[in-house]
């Protein structure tokens, strides 16, 4: 049995709150403070999550890796897609009932992408490191210029976000030696504060949206090589931030913080049932955080909803449909 790596169970915790947290709070992101927070954490944690996803997935050449596809994220996927359908037409009074798997549901998309980055990655895996980065770093640029490159098939984000993989992919925790050391911890801080200064600053005129790099430039009235320059200015971000929270986070064990770690994809996959029901009661539920001391409280119900679902209560619950065991298939082959 692998032994638990608790510096990455830290890191995969912080995560999945700033996830919760950006999308409870992002309605309120009008104001100036609010977005800049927004700004913040989308600048940077999907990237790193997906940059984790890659890192874990160098068992590409194991006999169970298209067997670990299928029931580790094809069949959670085609179910938390089915439920969400549900839950929209059930308890939040939508038109119609539409079962979209080609199209993935909001937070859906993450797993849909993984799914084909984890196909394609022993393809991938056979080309030199640099052509490999080269190549998914050109077409992640260009994506954005393909009109119809949106959510169908999350093909956007899938291209978008595949080079944060392949990074993962490429990376050895042992890179982080070199800066365990107090002095690049306290840098850190400061680079975090100052970008956080930054987006503060320029709150007025960035697009939250163009960090979610999931419709083409024009869409958000990005022009020319105006798309390009701004897609490459937000990887840059993304890298410097993530390698930031990376240098942070401690690598021991930490007392209930990596335990929780453990249990992200339930945090996950079950947050958006509360996230879209309160999206749907917005207009009786964010009126009332009209203060900045109301909204650092939101800011705790963020962190307290991923406590909640990142448990082993949750998991125990839950586990039968997020981690289900299909023991026919356990001859399958990948």
């Amino acid at each position: 049995m692998l032994t638990r790596d608790a510096y990455f169970d830290n890191i995969k915790f912080i995560l999945i709150t700033l996830v919760v947290i950006g999308h409870l709070i992002m309605p309120l992101s009008l104001g100036q403070t609010v977005r800049a927070i927004v700004l913040t954490i989308y600048a940077f944690h999907m990237p790193l999550f997906i940059f984790i996803s890659g890192y874990f997935s160098k068992n590409y050449k194991s006999k169970d890796y298209g067997k670990k596809i299928f029931t580790n994220l094809i069949i959670p996927y085609l179910i938390f897609e089915t439920l969400y359908s549900l839950f929209d037409y059930l308890l939040i009074n939508t038109n119609s009932i539409v079962f979209s798997y080609f199209t993935p549901y909001w937070i859906m998309w993450y797993l849909f992408s993984m799914i084909i980055w984890k196909l394609i990655l022993p393809y991938v895996a056979n080309l030199k490191k640099s052509i490999a980065l080269l190549i998914s770093f050109t077409f992640s640029i260009l994506i954005g210029y393909a009109e119809d490159a949106g959510y169908y098939a999350s093909i956007s984000r899938t291209i978008a976000f595949f080079p944060f993989f392949l990074m993962g992919f490429y990376f050895k925790k042992e890179y982080l030696n070199y800066f365990r050391s107090r002095k690049y911890k306290i840098s850190s801080v400061v680079i975090i504060c100052l970008i956080f200064y930054l987006f503060y600053g320029y709150a007025s005129t960035l697009k939250t949206e163009f960090l979610f790099h999931a419709v083409p430039y024009s869409v958000l009235e990005y022009s020319g090589i105006y798309g390009a320059i701004y897609r490459i200015i937000s990887f840059i971000f993304a890298i410097i931030l993530g390698m930031c929270v990376m240098i942070i986070v401690p690598k021991k064990q930490i007392p209930i913080l990596s335990k929780l770690g453990r249990n992200t994809i339930y945090a996950y996959l079950l947050h958006g049932f509360i996230i879209s029901y309160i999206y749907a009661n917005s207009s009786s539920f964010y009126p009332y955080f009209d203060t900045d001391l109301k909204k650092i409280g939101l800011i705790l119900i963020g962190c307290l909803i991923a406590i909640i679902l990142s448990t082993d209560i949750v998991k125990l619950l839950f586990k039968w449909i997020i981690e289900p065991r299909f023991d026919f298939i356990k001859n399958f082959r990948g």
